[in-house]
């Protein structure tokens, strides 16, 4: 298993962010950039919310070798997770936990 790395953060209801943690192994990203893509992200979660009433959206978007999921709570605060590899049913696992 290659090692990879990720950037959680939770957006409340206002897209002003309530909780951001990097984890994995660091690399000479920039932690702004990972901020960037993430809240890049945040207009197609609310696109994607028209067309899934599901809490798990799973990938919104992708940059590069990055890949957006997110899970969106009632109150609409969103969770979001930047990552390098795709596992669908562990990320679900991981967001149903946090939440």
């Amino acid at each position: 298993m290659s090692a990879t790395t990720y950037y959680f953060a939770i957006v409340g209801s206002a897209d002003s962010p309530l909780y951001e943690a990097d984890f994995g192994v660091q690399r000479t990203e920039n932690k702004h950039l990972h901020q960037f893509v993430v809240h890049a992200a945040l207009d197609l979660v609310e696109d994607a919310l028209f067309a899934n009433t599901a809490c798990y959206l799973k990938a919104v978007d992708s940059y590069n070798d990055w890949i957006v999921s997110a899970y969106v709570t009632p109150s609409n605060v969103r969770l979001m997770l930047l990552h390098e590899v795709k596992s669908e049913e562990a990320i679900r696992s991981f967001f149903v936990d946090c939440h």
